[in-house]
């Protein structure tokens, strides 16, 4: 048991260097952080390998995995959704059987051809060390999965959203106005329009560590959704409140 959560800890931390690296740059050069996010694309080897079961981490595109075989396309293992906070350099992980982002990694270091990483709820941990060995993804070829880049939570969710679903009110669009990485402020309307009458406007903020959206308005009313999904095009929700628990999902217009 001990050597299987060795080896899932090893793995894990390799995938989040995608999104670490990434965060620890993207707010600090301008244009330089879309260098480091294509450097990151391709094939990684875990140093001191002791056995470890999965030592090569493979970032391609907006999914990361980890394998023993360095020239896999990824058919047939575990891929993992990821998201970042580019102020404290944090990861979070999400894998295909879980609706929330549930695994937490620091980045120590990056380099272009070596990654240090720890968790960071552990000050036990050690630090595991990565050397890049192919800076093309297996079977990166420039098809339609061809990485664009890594996007911050906070751009993945502004703009403008819609929904099929049945919001409260009868709303249907949900407008986004991100003022840091985790707070700014929120619109729903019926039409995509702020200034039409008759919508609801909220300040929100998230807590990364659950991923929950606390919205609240003027008065003091309080709606919490956990961010079950999200992406640069699709946001999954899941409504807290006892009363009324389920999920909307949302659709980016642009």
């Amino acid at each position: 048991m001990r050597k299987e959560k060795n080896i899932l800890t090893a793995a894990l931390m390799a995938i989040a260097v995608c999104l670490g690296f990434a965060s620890c740059s993207s707010d600090d050069d301008g244009g330089g952080s879309e260098a480091v996010v294509a450097a990151l694309q391709g094939t990684w080897s875990l140093d001191n390998n002791d056995g470890t079961e999965y030592p090569y981490f493979i970032v391609r595109g907006d999914n990361c995995f980890f394998s023993n075989n360095p020239e896999t396309d990824g058919s047939g293992v575990e891929k993992y959704a990821y998201i970042y906070n580019s102020q404290d350099g944090t990861i979070a992980l999400r894998d295909s059987g879980d609706d929330t982002y549930a695994w937490r990694i620091k980045i120590v270091s990056v380099t272009d051809s070596k990654l240090t990483l720890q968790f960071i709820d552990d000050d036990g941990t050690p630090l595991y060390t990565y050397t890049k060995v192919s800076s093309a993804a297996p079977g990166g070829d420039g098809g339609d999965d061809a990485p664009s880049g890594v996007m911050s939570l906070r751009d993945m969710l502004r703009g403008w959203w819609h929904t099929d679903d049945t919001l409260p009110d009868e709303y249907s669009f949900f407008f986004v106005k991100p003022e840091g990485e985790t707070e700014g402020t929120c619109h729903f309307r019926r039409s995509q329009d702020l200034d039409a009458p008759g919508g609801d406007d909220f300040r929100y903020t998230i807590d990364l560590d659950t991923m929950t959206l606390t919205l609240t308005t003027n008065d003091g009313f309080v709606w919490s959704l956990r961010i079950s999904e999200i992406s640069a095009e699709r946001v999954v929700f899941f409504d807290l409140d006892p009363g009324n628990p389920k999920y909307y999902a949302m659709e980016k217009i642009h």
